[in-house]
């Protein structure tokens, strides 16, 4: 692993030091360079909120006032005057650090990377480490303490901002909760909440659904460095399981738990088999809801005339009860988080089968972007209100819409963007201006 040279990380040093709304958001380098305590200690003395990605996730416990949760980056990113990339590689999953999502103007950035291929070139830029995270994130601890001298850091209204927005986050979850709680069948709301709070804190965690991971990603609170698993950069299906044998194997006595989707479950349910084989005790929470990618979000009002079901309701429980795994149906509120309990406390492989439903556009966003071109295809005069429901969403998601859509290749005008999500025009543009978005013509 190599450190960063002296002269750019002194330059940084400078950045930070001079910085009144710094964030730090890092990505896979920092748990790839074993850099999760160097990390810690740098935010304490410079009082830096960092926002944690991907295998990154915990590197700054969740639970620290430091923590950027996912559900506030957003917030934070639009008030920051510095935004400091450690680790961190662009993709589709990043928006590619454009605009909405990723602000221009007053804020400057700094990227630090393993390669020079790993760092973003068409993202503009006041300086760039090439570096291992960890020994360039020691380099910043030993420059600013050199530059602090005596002095302390203060940041208490950047810091009282986080804390604010935290605070309005648990109120909105509370809402959402109470609005999607006890219904039948059970929304994937609850069934991600109820999974979060009843698993152990050194959990390992595994995402493998299209629709519930969605939902999954904010529920959770990640405690360590590579306690939450995914499927990369680009989304997949199937994977949770075969992970969950790796997590079982690696972290003998610990709780694995994965959630799978119906569609996943299609795609790789045997290997339950290898997990109860090997009497390696993981837990595959099912997301039944019938559905192929999500595409029964909208059911009949987009796609009246193709079945995106994968069987109604299958008993995967019943398919491997009878290889030996513990099984669980639940078709109740009530029942869920009893039944997982049991899962757990069996100590065999089990499959915890959930007949659930995640209709609403709340967490739906990267699914209606994919539908985003559709609409276009077909006109306003043919999409009638059943469908523009599912579409009315806030301004910064409307633009998030009509970015997706460019990015794949079909650009689609802004007042055909307000019209199908519900928003005036004129305050889109104007939501565009601030965010820096450049609105294609």
């Amino acid at each position: 692993m190599a450190a960063g040279d002296p002269t750019r990380v002194q330059k940084v040093t400078d950045l930070i030091l001079g910085a009144k709304r710094p964030i730090i958001v890092v990505g896979d380098g920092i748990y790839w360079s074993d850099g999760m305590a160097a990390l810690q200690h740098f935010a304490d003395l410079m009082q830096i909120p960092v926002n944690c990605r991907r295998t990154a996730r915990g590197a700054v416990s969740e639970l620290d006032p430091l923590s950027v949760p996912s559900a506030l980056r957003g917030a934070m990113l639009a008030k920051a005057d510095l935004i400091v990339l450690v680790g961190m590689r662009a993709g589709e999953l990043e928006s590619w650090f454009e605009a909405p999502d990723w602000p221009r103007g007053n804020v400057k950035y700094v990227q630090i990377n393993e390669t020079a291929q790993d760092l973003w070139y068409a993202l503009p830029t006041e300086e760039m480490v090439v570096g291992a995270s960890r020994i360039v994130i020691e380099q910043l601890t030993s420059y600013c303490i050199d530059g602090l001298g005596s002095k302390k850091i203060a940041r208490d209204d950047w810091l009282a901002h986080l804390s604010n927005l935290r605070e309005q986050n648990i109120a909105n979850r509370a809402k959402l909760l109470a609005k999607f709680g006890g219904q039948t069948p059970i929304h994937t709301y609850e069934l991600t909440d109820v999974l979060a709070n009843v698993v152990d804190d050194d959990a390992s965690i595994i995402y493998d659904s299209y629709s519930g991971s969605l939902y999954l990603t904010d529920a959770v609170r990640a405690r360590f460095a590579g306690q939450i698993l995914d499927a990369g950069p680009r989304v997949a299906l199937g994977q949770g399981i075969g992970m969950s044998i790796g997590a079982a194997v690696a972290r003998p006595g610990k709780q694995v738990v994965t959630l799978v989707g119906d569609g996943g479950m299609g795609i790789a349910a045997p290997d339950i088999e290898t997990m109860i084989h090997y009497n390696l005790p993981a837990t595959v929470v099912v997301l039944n809801n019938s559905s192929w990618g999500g595409n029964s979000l909208q059911g009949d009002d987009i796609h009246p005339n193709i079945d995106w079901s994968v069987g109604k309701n299958n008993r995967w429980d019943l398919a491997f009860q009878a290889f030996g795994a513990h099984g669980e149906f639940v078709e109740k509120s009530e029942d869920l988080a009893p039944a997982m309990r049991r899962a757990f406390e069996s100590g065999k492989p089990a499959v915890v089968n959930v007949v659930a439903d995640c209709d609403g556009v709340d967490y739906s966003q990267a699914w209606l972007r994919l539908k985003s071109g559709d609409m276009w295809s077909r006109g306003l005069d043919e999409i009638g209100p059943e469908i523009r429901r599912h579409f009315q969403v806030t301004p910064m998601n409307a633009l998030r819409i009509m970015k997706t859509a460019g990015d794949n290749g079909t650009h689609i005008p802004l007042d055909f963007i307000a019209e199908l999500t519900g928003n005036d025009e004129a305050s889109l543009r104007q939501l565009a201006d601030e965010r820096s978005y450049s609105i294609p013509k």
